[in-house]
């Protein structure tokens, strides 16, 4: 899977982040990965928003 299509994961913290939760919980079902991208996303939406906003 693309795990970095999404522009909002791009940075480069929450790109590790996501690099080293996905490849140390192999086992973790495909549902399970995609609600926490899912909710990575959302977060870092909000703080682009709180960046762009200051």
């Amino acid at each position: 899977m693309a795990k970095v299509e999404i522009p909002e994961l791009t940075q480069e913290g929450s790109k590790r982040r996501i690099w080293s939760s996905s490849n140390g919980r192999s086992s973790t079902s495909s549902a399970d990965r995609e609600r926490r991208a899912q909710k990575e996303k959302v977060w870092n939406i909000v703080r682009n928003r709180e960046t762009y906003c200051e």
